[in-house]
């Protein structure tokens, strides 16, 4: 899903460069899904060696998810203790009849979900990955 989303916003950061960061954190994290995915798949189910510089790409790209996992509870946090304030504010740049203070702490709960599965995540991988740290090798010349 995040791999769509990423297709389709880099025309919008192409077009808006404004938007870069929170593209390139969202490519973070999908990249971080993907090593992991891979870490999973190679070491840990077929016991097989892999890269230091794979090892390296999942360290970099966890950094930048839990990074984002903290932020996504941190801003959820925020709307629930205070969800009119954001309805206000959308209130006054779009239709003020389309959103509401329970839709907003809905998609917070959703979000602090998120937040918090994506950080036991990262913590969990690194924790994997200094249990398997003899399964990653210097590439071969």
């Amino acid at each position: 899903m995040i791999a769509m989303s990423l297709v389709f916003g880099l025309g919008l950061v192409l077009a808006n460069p404004s938007t870069a960061l929170g593209f390139f954190v969202a490519l973070a994290v999908g990249l971080y899904a993907s090593h992991a995915n891979r870490f999973l798949l190679k070491v840990i189910i077929k016991n097989e060696t892999t890269t230091r510089k794979h090892k390296d790409w999942l360290q970099v790209n966890a950094v930048v998810a839990l990074i984002f996992s903290v932020l996504c509870i941190f801003e959820a946090t925020l709307i629930i203790n205070n969800p009119k304030a954001i309805e206000d504010a959308f209130k006054q740049v779009a239709a003020p009849d389309i959103y509401n203070a329970k839709a907003f702490v809905k998609m917070a709960i959703v979000l602090i979900c998120f937040g918090v599965v994506l950080a036991a995540h990262v913590v969990w991988t690194y924790f994997l990955i200094k249990k398997y740290k003899a399964w990653f090798i210097d590439e071969q010349q």
